[in-house]
């Protein structure tokens, strides 16, 4: 969801349903492109590493399933249909120390 918002105020690539778009043919192709999408967003903010790059959670398996990828898809699908900033999801800047 953060990815969605950022698209509105950098040029970022959109994030769409990438299994059915044919962009990624399997969960561990699916994840490398989000990762490719999410290290180019933090390239390009100069900013939100701590959002996009988990340490450990980048590293979980969570198997070569089907429907794994179909659920993502479903997850990217819908954000597109709202304006998530109405409901008070802002871009603020980041404070770091």
């Amino acid at each position: 969801m953060f990815y969605k918002v950022l698209e509105k105020h950098y040029t970022l690539e959109p994030l769409k349903p990438l299994y059915r778009e044919g962009v990624a043919e399997s969960v561990n192709g699916y994840l490398k492109k989000l990762g490719e999408l999410f290290s180019r967003a933090v390239e390009i903010t100069g900013d939100f590493e701590p959002v996009f790059s988990t340490g450990i959670y980048d590293q979980l398996d969570i198997g070569e399933d089907e429907e794994v990828s179909k659920a993502l898809d479903w997850l990217a699908e819908p954000i597109d249909e709202y304006d998530i900033e109405r409901f008070g999801l802002s871009l603020a800047t980041s404070t770091r120390t």
